[in-house]
């Protein structure tokens, strides 16, 4: 009886080898495998992944997985001919990462940002879309040593033509007030309302759920640029470059 139990025992310990050898030597992709090409292996899940984030709407499945397929042939020709050492190639692949790093951080702190527009806020904006506005806009802005240079200009124009930004930031001020100082691309801005006129053309109807809307997404923009700017006024950063060095650069 205890050959028979060390027999069993053997067939169970050469069937576990076995297996564990089929692992770990002849690894296979974790899941059921969608397609093949040549080397390269696509599981039902990677393809799936793939569907739900593609930049454009899945018409046809059999169109998306045969350009998935000839994708592949092109890079795997690519690597053959070992252009994917290249340096250019090799800059192009490091932009692309970082600016997709970038998407998928700007997109995760709109999703974390929590805005609520109020009735009051629809109404400022329903009146103030009936307005053409003459503001004063005064810019201050930093050059790449950090010099500050401020310059005002008088600006005329429909309040539903102004950016989004001016819009959320002029919203319940009255003529001769001004908005709290906000960063834009060229430095740090203020708005001051001169005068309000009668708008300059009809004003399409808007409803309360589109105002409620553009509202909430200038509110989060306008967060993000503010956490933006304090992230650059909090860093050490030391630019050593001129702009004038950067147009000789370039005229070189």
């Amino acid at each position: 009886m205890r050959y028979i139990y060390a027999i069993i025992l053997i067939l169970i310990l050469a069937t576990a080898g076995l297996f564990l050898a089929d692992r770990v030597l002849f690894r296979k992709p974790r899941g059921e495998i969608a397609f093949k090409v040549n080397d390269r292996v696509m599981t039902v899940e990677e393809l799936d992944l793939r569907r739900r984030y593609a930049p454009y709407a899945m018409s046809d499945p059999e169109g998306f997985v045969d350009n998935l397929v000839i994708r592949e042939l092109l890079i795997q020709e690519a690597r053959r001919r070992r252009l994917d050492r290249r340096p250019a190639f090799q800059l192009a692949m490091e932009e692309h990462y970082e600016q997709s790093l970038i998407r998928q951080l700007l997109d995760s702190l709109k999703a974390e940002i929590r805005v609520h527009v109020d009735d009051s806020q629809i109404k400022a904006y329903r009146e103030a879309a009936r307005s053409r506005y003459v503001l004063t806009r005064a810019l201050v802005r930093r050059d790449l040593s950090g010099h500050e240079t401020r310059r005002e200009d008088r600006i005329e124009q429909d309040f539903v033509d102004l950016p989004p930004a001016w819009q959320l930031h002029l919203l319940g001020l009255k003529e001769g007030e001004s908005c709290p100082v906000f960063p834009v691309a060229e430095g740090d801005c203020v708005l001051r309302i001169e005068k309000r006129l009668p708008a300059s053309g009809p004003v399409d109807a808007l409803d309360a759920a589109e105002i409620r809307s553009l509202l909430e997404e200038s509110t989060r923009q306008a967060r993000i640029d503010a956490w933006i700017d304090r992230l650059r006024r909090d860093a050490d950063i030391d630019i050593r470059i001129s702009a004038q060095d950067l147009e000789e650069g370039r005229e070189g």
